[in-house]
């Protein structure tokens, strides 16, 4: 299911998936912060740091937060600080709306500094008028996101969610444009 929730208003797939808790992996650098939240987000549980030196150089789980969860009744997020996203706001025409993500994918090269080969994106219209759409597309580097990706695979971690920070939306959908 975790595979294509990404296909599905969050709405939708809350009523399908239910998790007692989250998990927050989030990097501070120098440290990987690991945070578990209740249910509402509203009460950190646990939170812990770890150097990303020490993590990077072992390949066993850390014993942390991690080894305390559930994978099947705990929510995983990935949380990518602002080095490693560009957020821009773009406009369209109000007529490429239904297609909107083909019309980025084939003008991404035009409007970032990357091809679309190179990256990950997401995006959302943040103002409709009459002839036009304002979108703001958020975008990473794919070798970044798959180092992060990899070493959390390593441990047999595998996140529901990834957002930019600040979270100003879920972008969970960020890496899943192939």
């Amino acid at each position: 299911w975790n595979q294509v929730a990404f296909l599905f208003p969050e709405k939708l797939v809350k009523l399908f998936i239910t998790h007692k808790g989250i998990v927050r992996l989030q990097l501070n650098a120098p440290n990987l912060s690991v945070t578990r939240f209740e249910d509402d987000q509203n009460k950190t549980v646990q939170k812990e740091a770890l150097p990303l030196s020490k993590i990077k150089a072992s390949k066993d789980k850390p014993l942390t937060i991690l080894d305390q969860f559930d994978p099947h009744e705990t929510q995983i997020e990935i949380c990518l600080p602002q080095t490693h996203v560009l957020i821009t706001e773009l406009s369209f025409p109000l007529a490429v709306e239904e297609n909107l993500t083909e019309v980025i994918q084939f003008e991404i090269d035009r409007y970032t500094p990357f091809t679309l080969e190179q990256v990950y994106f997401s995006h959302r219209i943040i103002d409709k008028q009459e002839e036009q759409i304002v979108v703001e597309l958020t975008l990473t580097p794919r070798k970044k996101l798959h180092e992060l990706l990899n070493l959390f695979k390593n441990w047999q971690v595998i996140p529901d969610r990834i957002y930019a920070v600040p979270k100003n939306h879920d972008y969970s959908r960020l890496p899943n444009n192939s």
